[in-house]
């Protein structure tokens, strides 16, 4: 019985030594770390946040009455997972908006904001367009101005 205790205890030594002072056990760790990120990118999908859906719309849709008017317009972003999206109001006239940030703890909807105050008269649009994680532009919110 002895004998057999000895030689398990030489080859748990033996292997002891071989993973430690050569870095051998943190390659094995580093490999199982890796092979278990492609397997949760294979099986989940990407890490980051995709935008799935994004609308807009205005109110009023139509305007008749004095002049300047301000439209408001809200808009809602969707992601599957948590993130970080960057998106920018478009507008009709070609004039953009600043760039902005929104941060989703958890997959869901939230919902942006914006306003245009004009005088002149016309059918116009706003949309949003996602910059980032992935590239994407809502519908276009119509409106229709005519002063008084």
């Amino acid at each position: 019985m002895k004998r057999f205790n000895l030689a398990v205890q030489k080859k748990t030594t033996k292997r002891v030594a071989r993973l430690g002072p050569k870095g051998g056990i943190m390659k094995t760790l580093t490999m199982v770390a890796i092979i278990g990120l492609i397997f949760s990118f294979v099986l989940t999908g990407p890490l980051t946040a995709k935008v799935t859906n994004v609308k807009a719309k205005v109110h009023p849709a139509n305007w008749s009455g004095t002049c300047p008017k301000k439209f408001e317009f809200k808009g809602a972003i969707t992601v599957n997972k948590p993130g970080v999206v960057k998106y920018k109001w478009i507008r009709s006239d070609g004039a953009t908006a600043p760039v902005k940030t929104l941060r989703f703890r958890r997959p869901g909807t939230q919902p942006v904001f914006t306003t245009w105050t004009l005088s002149n008269e016309g059918k116009k649009w706003q949309a949003i367009e996602i910059l980032s994680p992935n590239k994407m532009k809502s519908n276009k919110a119509w409106f229709k101005l005519k002063c008084k």
